[in-house]
């Protein structure tokens, strides 16, 4: 979040994402796997300690510039990549150091390319700020994004048009994708819900239909288990003490 607030010039602010549960969560999975296939070498098993926070940790790519300084600053990650058109954003996924010529190919700018303030790496480092701001410089002048990837894309770099959240669920590859599939919601209606990403040469996999609802199983848990009877329950649901949302059934099957 630092190195983030950092690149755009503002204070940091909480990520949108669920990073940490979904990071711990993927690599809970990859530790059980690799647990189950010692088991399957040495036949005991074992138990695992997961924390989100070394989880998020693990991932910190700029940790490495804190543990070998030698090899430069996490500032020199600091590239938004983002840029704006007239009206829409545009993302440039390429390290303007890096692919300068490239870039000031596709911008028909070949006097920032020989400019000497700009003809090594470690220079172009120290003026990063002043590359992002001819790439920026370049795009604005463009009506709308597709035309700054067309130019990229004659240069033989990729770009693309920064797509809203509502626009990435109704793109052509999401629904190739089959990510936002239809499923009954058990009122009679079909509700479009994420998918998992994973796709199989055999198996099957993706959701099947809506979790269930909340306290929707109270009765079966509460007379199977703890043994209470129809009219405890009805107590506990007057005082509130329990609360469900229960699918509503379709006019027809009422």
């Amino acid at each position: 979040l630092h190195r983030q607030a950092a690149a755009t010039n503002s204070e940091p602010t909480d990520s949108v994402l669920a990073v940490g549960d979904t990071v711990a969560g993927v690599q809970s999975v990859v530790a059980i796997l690799a647990a189950l296939y010692e088991r399957e070498r040495s036949g005991r098993g074992q138990l695992i300690d997961m924390a989100m926070h070394d989880a998020l940790l693990a991932i910190q790519e700029a940790a490495n510039f804190y543990l070998f300084p030698d090899q430069g600053s996490d500032t020199d990650f600091l590239c938004a990549w983002v840029y704006r058109c007239q009206d829409e954003h545009v993302v440039i996924p390429h390290d303007p150091r890096a692919y300068w010529k490239e870039l000031t190919g596709a911008m028909g700018r070949p006097d920032l390319l020989t400019d000497p303030r700009y003809d090594t790496y470690e220079k172009r480092t120290r003026c990063l700020d002043e590359l992002e701001a001819h790439v920026q410089a370049w795009v604005a002048e463009f009506d709308c994004a597709d035309d700054v990837v067309a130019a990229l894309d004659a240069r033989g770099l990729p770009g693309a048009r920064l797509m809203r959240l509502g626009e990435a669920l109704d793109w052509e590859q999401t629904r190739a994708r089959n990510m936002t599939p239809e499923v009954d919601d058990r009122s009679g209606r079909l509700t479009r819900v994420l998918n998992t990403p994973y796709r199989f040469s055999r198996s099957q996999a993706g959701v099947r239909g809506v979790p269930a609802f909340r306290g929707e199983h109270n009765r079966e848990v509460l007379s199977e288990l703890l043994g209470l009877t129809a009219e405890e329950i009805d107590d506990l649901e007057r005082q509130g003490v329990l609360s469900s949302r229960i699918p509503s059934q379709p006019a027809e099957d009422r």
